[in-house]
């Protein structure tokens, strides 16, 4: 009997029987859960990060000059943290009989409909 594929791309792979991402592989019949996670608290905290070092620079510029260096050196860096945290937005993982929920995919929170493609195609496959 041939598999019935439900989605093939370069990372996924959804078979009547198997998901396989990244190179790893997980019987669809020992899959009890699939969740899609959205990391809110971690974006918002960055956000607010970067808000901050942005009035740390206007006071350290603006009261002490020498403060004004560091200042931009941490709004690079809250940048830079805001960034990665946006490029892994979204999180799509699934719980197995008896194991903590593994992490399958992140992705950028442009990217979302890609995760409900791939949850849609397990959905299917469960059936």
């Amino acid at each position: 009997m041939e598999e019935k594929l439900y989605y093939k791309d370069e990372k996924v792979r959804i078979s009547d029987s198997m998901l396989t991402v990244n190179h790893v592989s997980v019987p669809l019949d020992r899959i009890e859960k699939i969740m899609v996670g959205f990391k809110t608290i971690r974006l918002a905290v960055s956000f607010a990060v970067f808000m901050l070092s942005i009035v740390f620079v206007w006071a350290g510029c603006y009261f002490y000059d020498h403060y004004c260096l560091f200042g931009i050196l941490l709004v690079i860096g809250s940048l830079a943290y805001l960034i990665s945290v946006c490029r892994t937005y979204i999180e799509l993982k699934i719980s197995t009989e008896g194991s903590r929920p593994l992490l399958l995919l992140d992705c950028h929170m442009n990217n979302r409909e890609y995760i409900y493609t791939i949850v849609d195609a397990l959905e299917q496959a469960a059936e």
